[in-house]
């Protein structure tokens, strides 16, 4: 039985136990339990590797930031009300 998580792509990870594929590391590991050792691993013995993974971390966690969050664009200059460069207002005449 094999757990599909973000460290198979370093680890072969089986029902409880993950060995290194990079080197003859292996260890207990519980797919429920937060894995240090794997990640401790990663950092000491192949920093590269270790690199890809907080950096694929880093962007999942930009990923799920909200939409409303992503939009909170200001259209307008702080402050002066004055229109950002480059965008078109149109007048409505009355």
């Amino acid at each position: 039985m094999t757990s599909k998580s973000k460290y198979s792509n370093f680890f072969i990870i089986t029902a409880d136990s993950a060995a290194c594929k990079f080197c003859n590391y292996s260890c207990k590991y519980k797919p429920t339990k937060t894995p240090f050792g794997l990640r401790y691993h990663l950092q000491t013995k192949h920093d590269d590797q270790y690199q890809i993974l907080t950096k694929k971390e880093d962007n999942e966690k930009r990923s799920v930031g909200s939409s409303s969050s992503r939009c909170s664009i200001k259209r307008f200059l702080p402050n002066t009300g004055g229109q950002i460069p480059g965008q078109v207002v149109k007048k409505i005449q009355g």
